[in-house]
């Protein structure tokens, strides 16, 4: 078997679950998880309200720490002819499921055990009760109490914030330690932040200290819910960007994103001639050279946080695979989510054995939000990117290859 599914890692939580049905009718989606039981698969199954599309009953097999383990497992399905198609989807959404349930291949041979046991039963005709009335006991009596309630509008009562609880799911987080702050170039860092959440959108915020914040209330607005927590995170999913800000401006680590030329660490200063991105986690291509295998303090981020991307306003990456340049925006994006992928999960950048590199992971992160964009022309880092560090080089650059400016 290539991955466990939930009742073999029972109390653990993976990143990411495999959707393997979706019906409207109940006994239909019944019947496919006893199917699955009896094929040794642990289900989880409930209701999903979708806009537009009424009551669903979505099940969910598996938990998974990558995406790819939970592809692997779904392709094995399929093999065993368990399932036709799968989808792999973030393991919050087993939290969404109204009236959620499990059903294991021991539950169904318990339940089809016990409707083997069910015999008629031949009930006696109970005698009613004496119409003698000195039969009966006296039971104590009160006059009718006179209640009144106070009239209380709907509108008074508090209701659930949708895009709070929206984050919260999303970062599977309650700390408030966390987040994501800027220095150096603030301007140009909120520029950069704005277009990765999507269309320069105004939701992102800056606090005084720095602070990086979602506006809940446009949030909300935006996603067409008052008080839909569901429709905020529909809103959310579909945007890779948001995604991305939502994990990390909500979750329990502290990253710090610097526009500069020179930027702070826990030790002096460093010259940043590109892209820089630093963590305190071990790294097999720094800690092993090092002496005690410790990163140096000018490889690790400034104190109080656990990541730093920092990156040069005037540089450039120019990708040999498209012969474009990628959008400065894009390549923060890229670096954002391997700084999540590296603090949040625990990844290294090379993949290390069957687990993922950090920098993979934001590669496909790019080609997600590529595909969500078809109108922006994005253009990924994946492949070979050649890095300008001024506009001078890239003038050059441009020489050399035979490419003037209006052709980039």
């Amino acid at each position: 078997m290539l991955a466990l599914s939930l009742q073999s890692r029972a109390g653990e939580q993976g990143n990411f679950t495999i959707q393997v049905g979706a019906f409207t009718d109940a006994r239909a989606a019944q019947a496919f998880v006893e199917t699955l039981a009896r094929a040794g698969e642990t289900a989880v199954w409930g209701e999903v309200e979708i806009p537009g599309r009424g009551r669903w009953l979505r099940v969910f097999v598996g938990s998974f720490d990558t995406q790819s383990e939970a592809r692997r497992y779904g392709q094995n399905l399929i093999t065993r002819q368990t399932i036709k198609e799968f989808l792999v989807k973030p393991a919050v959404e087993i939290k969404l499921l109204a009236r959620a349930r499990n059903a294991s291949r021991k539950e169904i041979i318990v339940l089809e055990d016990r409707a083997k046991e069910i015999v008629p039963v031949k009930h006696e005709k109970i005698p009613a009760l004496s119409e003698n009335k000195s039969d009966a006991p006296a039971l104590p009596t009160a006059s009718r109490a006179d209640l009144r309630f106070p009239s209380v509008s709907a509108r008074l009562l508090p209701k659930p914030d949708p895009s709070l609880l929206a984050l919260k799911i999303i970062a599977r987080e309650t700390s408030v330690r966390g987040g994501l702050w800027i220095s150096g170039d603030r301007e140009e860092a909120l520029t950069r932040l704005r277009w990765i959440a999507g269309a320069d959108s105004p939701l992102i915020e800056i606090e005084r200290d720095g602070r990086v914040k979602i506006n809940r209330a446009l949030l909300a607005k935006s996603a067409g819910a008052q008080s839909d927590a569901l429709k905020v995170l529909d809103f959310i999913s579909s945007n890779e960007g948001l995604w991305l800000l939502a994990e990390m401006t909500e979750g329990a680590a502290r990253y710090l994103l610097y526009i500069g030329e020179n930027a702070p660490t826990l030790g002096s200063r460093v010259a940043v001639k590109g892209a820089l991105n630093f963590d305190n986690n071990f790294d097999s291509r720094i800690n092993p050279h090092r002496r005690r295998g410790m990163k140096l303090d000018c490889e690790r981020p400034p104190a109080g946080f656990d990541s730093m991307v920092a990156i040069n306003p005037a540089a450039r990456w120019f990708n040999l695979r498209t012969n474009r340049l990628v959008d400065v925006s894009h390549v923060t994006f890229h670096e954002l989510a391997e700084a999540y992928a590296k603090v949040a999960l625990g990844l290294q950048y090379l993949g290390q054995g069957s687990r993922q590199g950090a920098h993979n992971i934001a590669l496909e992160r790019e080609e997600r939000l590529q595909k969500q964009r078809p109108l922006s022309d994005v253009v990924t880092t994946v492949g070979v990117n050649r890095m300008l560090k001024s506009e001078t080089e890239l003038r050059q650059f441009y020489a050399e290859i035979g490419m003037t400016g209006n052709q980039r």
